[in-house]
């Protein structure tokens, strides 16, 4: 008989960060497949490169009896929902993982009937989604608590790496994406009350009151977004501190470079926090949406401006 197989499937950073290093643990590598599009292509190059790669249509030479399905959740993407579909009418057994702590019922079918259209297992990273989850309707029996994978493997890895002595305090800047996602959702691009680049506008129009405070910043942009998504903005104004833009590698290269962290509802905030120790800040403008990041340990802030007093406190 031939061994059990598992075929997993990403396409969004999330879900691709956790499925790779949940392979990168697993103790036969050879019996995995993933269906991979987008950002999934390249992080599960870099973090687990022995998987072999599959087409939409492997599923059909995946035995109901032995073979499963592991899939991570993207919100804006059909890649996984089909075949989250497709291994449900073939009789696989099947696994989501919740890769954050947002928008988890719209990870799924809405148009199916629920709860019976969920996978067999719903997989978590830790108690803050399992407790949202189950906030959320999800049925007890089908809830899993898997330790995030990709977390432990960003631990081991940050034990390694040592930063270089330097004067000041080095902040990084977290950038994600929210006009795409409001407009998919809501239809207007400010419906939550900021965008990305009006976030990024209010940092840079803050720096000023962070003079003396932080000696140099670094962007980091979300996987997603294109390199020079800030150009414009960035060459337009006088930085009274250097401010560049991390190109994109390692997220633990520039967690080791800087002292703290600032960003919107982005998971770099809580690795920020949970894997590198370093003080973690939510910006959100009055008015919008409260930060939906269920961690205690980072702060919440309305204003850019505010951040200065709260790092020197910190």
């Amino acid at each position: 008989m031939n061994a059990a197989k598992t075929l997993l499937c990403a396409h969004d950073a999330g879900g691709a960060n956790i499925l790779a290093a949940w392979a990168r643990m697993h103790p036969d590598p050879e019996s995995l497949l993933a269906v991979l599009d987008g950002p999934a292509k390249a992080i599960f190059a870099r973090i687990a490169p022995s998987v072999a790669p599959a087409e939409f249509h492997d599923l059909e030479t995946l035995a109901p009896a032995r073979d499963m399905v592991l899939c991570a959740t993207s919100w804006a993407c059909n890649l996984e929902r089909r075949v989250l579909a497709r291994a449900g009418d073939l009789g696989l057994h099947r696994a989501a993982f919740l890769d954050h702590w947002l928008n988890y019922r719209t990870r799924f079918d809405a148009s199916a009937t629920w709860p019976q259209s969920l996978p067999e297992e719903i997989w978590v990273g830790d108690s803050y989604a399992l407790d949202i989850a189950r906030t959320e309707g999800f049925p007890e029996q089908r809830l899993r608590l898997v330790p995030n994978p990709y977390h432990a493997l960003l631990r081991d890895e940050f034990t390694r790496m040592a930063a270089a002595p330097h004067d000041g305090t080095h902040l990084l800047y977290l950038s994600e994406i929210v006009a795409a996602h409001a407009l998919k959702v809501h239809g207007s691009a400010d419906a939550w009350g900021y965008t990305e680049q009006g976030q990024m506008r209010g940092f840079l129009d803050a720096l000023p009151t962070l003079a003396g405070t932080v000696s140099r910043v670094r962007v980091r942009l979300h996987p997603a977004e294109a390199l020079d998504a800030y150009d414009g903005l960035l060459a337009s104004r006088d930085m009274v501190i250097p401010v560049e833009v991390s190109q994109g590698g390692n997220l633990l290269e520039d967690l080791v470079w800087c002292d703290a962290a600032v960003g919107m509802e982005s998971e770099a905030l809580a690795v920020a926090l949970d894997v590198a120790r370093k003080p973690a800040v939510s910006c959100l403008p009055t008015g919008a949406r409260a930060c939906r990041l269920p961690h205690e340990g980072i702060a919440r802030i309305c204003d850019f401006k505010q951040l200065a007093h709260h790092l020197q406190r910190g």
